[in-house]
């Protein structure tokens, strides 16, 4: 009589037991480990380097360069804690840091608008 009702019901316990690990592997994962790639804005010189050009209000009256970072969560709480907004140490990677880039704007790519040194010098020459 048991075996023939646990029979009936494996199926099911077993899925519930697997998501119930899942969930708990997941959970371990993001919240204790902190394991998980983050990406954010810097700033960007566009006389340096190619820089995304986003706009600070809504008609875009004033703009601002950026680029992004990409790095480890862990690795970020660690130097600044859990704001990141104000700290100097999230703009650049860490030495030895593992997984910790930058991605410029590639003038090529046609669905971003990016700001370089020659706009900067165009747009000189042509206020003059």
């Amino acid at each position: 009589m048991v075996l023939s009702s646990l029979a009936k019901y494996s199926m099911p316990i077993s899925i519930l037991l697997f998501l119930t690990l899942a969930a708990g592997a997941t959970f371990v994962r993001f919240t204790v480990q902190q394991d998980y790639m983050v990406q954010y804005e810097i700033d960007c010189d566009s006389s340096q380097s190619s820089c995304f050009v986003g706009c600070e209000d809504d008609e875009c009256t004033e703009t601002y360069d950026y680029a992004y970072k990409f790095r480890y969560a862990k690795s970020i709480f660690e130097q600044c804690g859990e704001d990141i907004t104000d700290c100097d140490a999230a703009q650049t990677c860490a030495a030895g840091e593992a997984k910790c880039s930058d991605l410029f704007c590639d003038p090529t790519d046609e669905l971003n608008e990016c700001s370089t040194l020659d706009d900067k010098d165009s747009s000189l020459e042509q206020s003059v």
